[in-house]
């Protein structure tokens, strides 16, 4: 009986529901796929099983090396690529010895399909199922599906292998995007690359090759093959790619063998690195490698090819920062172009923006956009919404290059917006959240084959992205440095440009560009948003518009990239209506287009701008003041680091809405509710427990030591976590504020809960946090600690926790030990939540104490005592340098990567002595505040939620470089 190819992998999925309660959602694909795969090649090797299995008791009777055994295995198997010597198959195996014969089976297969399974750890996977009782289940379910090519076709069994992989991306959720690309990118993206071809590729007998150098899960090898099967079903499309992530490798390999096609060209390892089919040129490359990928583990490697083969090899027109390897994969796309005079090639990427535009002239990133242009090799940039991707939300950008434009594209770029272009998906899946339905994306195909201006694309010659940094001295000795575009005269643009700006400038005739000796050195960006602005006959490029806070300004990049130009279209007192204002960007700054979005964003930018002077600031802006400003920004590591904190946080909002979904599911089903949870609280203590501030550490590793039958124990301590969370988070934030306010907003907030705080009831934490995390939104401008924090849905987390405890403790009665049960149910989902936020906050920043610092003329010096795990006193010494002060003996938390990003804490957490002058000292979460904290002490402190167990001598607040070993317990 036929299926669809929907049903046949809902199926085949279904094989989840055994695997429910003992295996997390990410784990399911780990079990069904490499067992759809093995009922598929039994299937496959049916025929020839007999013929195989008579050859090799032959074979096994000579001395012949393994390769030479192997092929005479594979003559017997009709001209397939692999074989298997076990006589065993899914259908003889029974619950006895299940595990081992198993084993054995896969065993018998040749070496490149063995291999699969081997990268898929599907040994691991048979023990674990073997362990749970579930390995005679799964099997006895799978083999009851007829996989065989006579019950389906290659293309069909491969479009259903790919929902599989669909579905295997998606319940793995946040590191979905690693090695999984959305289909309807895959879809978008393979068309334009192919449509150009539409006529060629129907010509009988062709046989065409295509190559991913990040190949993930081969999802744009199979839509190729696809796209090129739709059209001919009689050509031949050969399949090549490397991948670097084992289990993604074993899925792609799967996935082309269950497809009929050579695994042979599908390589295992880091394709910059070691290019692993250096000696191929392929017609069509499509690729979606990592955003953003550090390639400093491999630097030397690219930096000996650049330096010793030059054009010759990969790497000749330059290399970019060691943060971002995706120009590489560029650079490595276009010397595997076939060659013209064989037809040539085409080209497809994904990116971000930081290769459009990161780098300034003369940098790598500028010369390779430079010899891109130059050689006339890109043809399209199409900007994508946000949030089509799994694991990012920010603004990614496909580029489609070739060596064989046709005539009306050549020494042209065509500029797509698709940003607006697309749905609303009614459910997000990890990050991603919109979605190009088929609509959407024959819409933006439509847009790339008429090649014209429109609404929504735009055609520029090559040579508009390019300009000359032109070095001046200004005003006397001042050194500036001024962009012209390529296509204007120097001397006549600085005129235009200048003249309002300085009293005299001289222009630097030694500096000059390495490759065409003319003054000034050509750089090129890929800024693809372009309008006119009518500004007295100057022409500027559209950065971005309307993201201010009320929507009544507009932003802009001047063309020549060293000015950021802002208009309001309402009068005001400040900016007369109409007029377009600019501030200089410093020539040191570089501009990370997100950043900028980020800086403008905030409802407070004017007020930086103004007070951006070294004497007195203005009270209102002033175009005279505006024109001679010239605004520093931080460097573009940190811009860019600052924007993936923010996009981070983006994620972290799906993220725990997603948890808040299965945290308040209802228990339903025929299995244990304890069960389905416990796997995943499991892991959650150890992986945070050496990581978390020394207080909230402790409190775990108590609550990891309670029996599991004491369930009012475990109940009441959890509640006891998410109250110390509370002040704990409540100390960061509310700091976080007084840092900026200098002490104003705790002193309104604190009057106006001065009532409850004398007793601190669990509930008033949840308003501190909420009325901080308003004020911090309300100041519009966020640093990276506090971006990772204040989430709304934590907010709701505490709410709901509260709640459990009102209904419960919170009226003065413990609930009985089936409603104790219930209720811990609740609670432990919620801790999982808080554990896998602790875990991300507490990666990257560490609970401080300075002791001692050392100004050196530049920066503070200090030694620190850090607080981190459950180490001996002080758990660990370090030193750090700062270009701002911290107040000795005060509690800070301190980023790890930027140590000038720190809160100092306000003191609801303290360290404090036990006794008067004992020289011990003890961790306090404050559970009530007196009206004068200086009569604050232990002693009086009877309702201190929390007290250290280890009992601390401190020696004279001195910091030494030996580790204190005197502990009082």
């Amino acid at each position: 009986m036929t299926q669809t190819i929907n049903n046949l992998a809902a199926h085949i999925w279904s094989l989840a529901d055994l695997l429910r309660g003992d295996f997390r959602h990410s784990q399911y694909g780990r079990v069904i796929l490499p067992f759809t795969l093995l009922r598929r090649l039994e299937g496959i090797l049916e025929e020839s099983k007999e013929a195989v299995l008579a050859e090799y008791e032959r074979v096994q009777r000579m001395d012949l090396p393994k390769a030479e055994q192997e092929k005479l295995l594979l003559s017997e198997t009709n001209g397939l690529s692999f074989f298997n010597t076990s006589k065993m198959d899914l259908s003889k195996l029974d619950e006895s010895g299940i595990k081992d014969n198993l084993e054995s089976y896969v065993q018998g297969f040749s070496k490149d399909a063995r291999e699969i399974f081997e990268y898929f750890k599907f040994a691991e996977s048979i023990g674990q199922l073997n362990d749970a009782n579930l390995l005679y289940k799964i099997v006895q379910q799978i083999r009851k599906t007829d996989l065989s090519p006579k019950a389906i076709s290659n293309h069909d069994i491969g479009k259903v292998f790919e929902e599989l992989i669909r579905r295997f991306a998606e319940s793995s959720n946040e590191t979905a995007g690693e090695h999984f690309t959305p289909r309807d990118i895959v879809h978008l993206t393979t068309s334009l690359v192919f449509m150009e071809d539409d006529e060629g590729l129907t010509q009988p007998d062709i046989i065409r090759t295509i190559y991913d150098p990040a190949a993930g899960t081969g999802g744009f090898l199979s839509e190729g093959m696809d796209y090129v099967e739709k059209l001919n079903p009689q050509a031949m499309m050969r399949t090549y790619g490397q991948e670097l992530n084992l289990e993604s490798y074993a899925i792609c390999k799967a996935n082309m063998l269950i497809k009929g096609q050579e695994i042979n060209d599908i390589k295992l390892g880091n394709t910059l690195a070691t290019d692993q089919l250096f000696a191929d040129k392929f017609d069509y490359m499509l690729s979606n490698p990592p955003f953003g990928m550090h390639w400093k583990n491999i630097e030397q490697n690219i930096k000996d090819e650049h330096t010793l083969k030059g054009f010759n090899g990969r790497f000749g027109s330059g290399l970019p920062r060691v943060s971002d390897g995706s120009l590489l994969f560029l650079l490595h796309l276009v010397s595997k172009l076939k060659d013209k005079v064989d037809g040539g090639g085409r080209i497809a990427l994904l990116v971000n923006g930081s290769p459009l535009f990161n780098g300034g002239a003369g940098s790598g990133e500028s010369e390779i956009r430079r010899y891109l242009a130059e050689s006339d090799l890109l043809e399209a940039i199409v900007a994508l919404p946000e949030r089509m991707f799994y694991n990012t939300g920010i603004q990614t950008y496909i580029l489609v290059l070739t060596n064989r434009k046709k005539a009306s594209r050549k020494n042209k770029v065509q500029v797509i917006d698709a940003r607006n272009i697309g749905l609303r998906m009614k459910k997000s899946v990890g990050s991603k959240s919109n979605y190009f339905d088929e609509e959407s994306i024959r819409q933006i195909l439509e847009i790339f084959a008429t090649e014209e201006n429109g609404e929504f694309s735009k055609i520029f010659h090559t040579q508009e992205f390019g300009y000359r940094q032109v070095k001046l001295k200004v005003d006397g000795n001042n050194i500036e440095y001024e962009k012209v575009p390529l296509n204007e005269d120097i001397e006549t643009h600085l005129k235009n440009s200048l003249e309002e700006v300085y009293d005299n400038y001289q222009i630097d005739a030694l500096y000059v560009d390495e490759k065409d000796g003319r003054t000034g050195k050509v750089g090129y960006d890929f800024l693809i948003d372009d309008v006119n602005i009518d500004k007295g006959g100057k022409q500027f490029r559209v950065y971005f518009e309307d993201v201010g806070s009320d929507g009544e300004w507009s932003f802009y990049l001047s063309k020549t990239g060293n000015r950021v130009i802002f208009r309001s279209d309402l009068a005001g007192r400040d900016l007369n209506k109409g007029n377009a204002y600019f501030f200089k960007i410093r020539k040191s700054s570089e501009i990370n287009l997100d950043y900028l979005v980020c800086f403008f964003s905030s409802e407070r930018w004017k007020e930086w701008i103004c007070a951006y002077k070294p004497n007195a600031a203005p009270v209102y802006l002033n175009k005279y003041e505006l024109l001679r400003r010239d605004i520093g920004f931080p460097s573009i590591t940190e811009q860019s680091h600052i924007v993936g904190v923010m996009d981070g946080i983006k994620n972290w909002r799906y993220k725990l809405q997603s948890l808040e979904n299965d945290i308040w599911s209802k228990n339903s089903g025929s299995y244990s509710f304890d069960k389905y949870k416990l796997p995943v609280h499991r892991e959650l203590p150890d992986r945070i427990l050496d990581i978390a501030p020394f207080p909230l550490a402790n409190i775990i590793h108590h609550y990891q030591n309670i029996p599991d039958s004491d369930i009012k124990g475990r109940y009441e301590l959890l509640l006891k976590l998410f109250e110390c969370l509370g002040i704990f988070l409540s100390s960061v934030l509310i700091g976080y504020v007084d840092g900026i306010k200098g002490g104003e907003f705790s002193r309104n907030l604190l009057s106006s809960q001065k009532k409850y705080l004398r007793r601190a009831p669990f509930g008033v934490w949840r308003s501190l946090l909420k009325d901080s995390i308003e004020a911090i939104q309300k100041m519009g401008h966020q640093n990276e600690f506090i971006l990772a924090s204040i989430i709304d849905d934590t907010l709701d987390l505490f709410e709901r926790a509260n709640n459990i405890r009102n209904e419960t403790l919170g009226h003065g009665s413990y609930p009985t030990k089936s409603a104790a049960r219930e209720t811990l149910g609740n609670v432990e989902l919620l801790y999982e939540g808080f554990m896998e936020k602790l875990y991300d906050i507490f990666d990257s920043y560490a609970l401080v104490r300075p002791m001692k610092c050392v100004w050196d003329g530049e920066v503070y010096a200090y030694d620190l005592e850090g607080f981190k795990g459950l180490g001996c006193y002080p758990f660990g010494l370090k030193k750090i340098k700062t270009m701002s002060p911290m107040i000795n003996g005060e509690l800070y938390l301190v980023s790890e990567q930027n140590h000038d990003v720190k809160i100092k804490l306000f003191p609801f957490i303290r360290l404090m002595d036990i006794e008067e002058d004992s020289g011990l000292e003890a961790f306090y979460f404050y559970s009530k505040l007196m009206d004068d904290t200086k009569k604050d002490s232990p002693n009086n402190m009877k309702e201190s939620l929390y007290m250290s167990h280890q009992q601390i001598k401190r020696q004279n607040q001195v910091c030494t470089d030996e580790r204190i070993s005197n502990i009082f317990t």
